[in-house]
């Protein structure tokens, strides 16, 4: 898990988790093996550049005097790693995102959120996803390493 701006003192703040996700082994172009049933998806450009440019809006631009920033949860998943310089001028590479990852970042972001009433939580993803009008899933990177269908993703 990659974690920028944590501060644990006592107050409401604003507590981010951004997901990025460009590139999927497992489909198309990916270099894996291709997962069956899915030959219309394949890699992404602007997923990974989204989210690292609202890392660094989140990191720079965020004034929320009653809310102040206290933490960002990051994964992105490019064609290379992310090597992301917060405004501290701490260097982190961002980690990939896999569901074992995913539901790491989750659980310690749920966990800063309840710590104050006036917590704000701010969810962002980008990626394929799959819906049929009544369910929606979230695609992972690591969407089709398993045989069990929609096992890395998001519902």
């Amino acid at each position: 898990m990659t974690t920028f701006r944590l501060d644990a003192t006592a107050g409401a703040g604003t507590h981010v988790f951004l997901i990025g996700v460009g590139h999927y082994p497992h489909l198309k172009n990916g270099g894996g093996k291709q997962v069956k049933g899915q030959a219309q998806l394949g890699q992404l450009t602007s997923p990974p550049n989204t989210a690292h440019e609202l890392l660094k809006w989140f990191d720079t631009e965020l004034n929320n005097p009653e809310a102040p920033l206290k933490s960002v949860e990051v994964l992105i998943s490019g064609a290379v790693p992310l090597v992301f310089e917060d405004a501290d001028g701490l260097t982190q590479e961002v980690e990939g995102v896999t569901l074992n990852k995913v539901k790491v970042a989750a659980e310690a972001w749920f966990d800063r959120l309840d710590t104050d009433e006036n917590n704000i939580g701010v969810f962002y993803f980008c990626g394929h996803g799959l819906g049929d009008g009544y369910t929606t899933q979230l695609l992972l990177s690591d969407y089709g390493k398993s045989a069990i269908a929609l096992e890395n993703a998001i519902h």
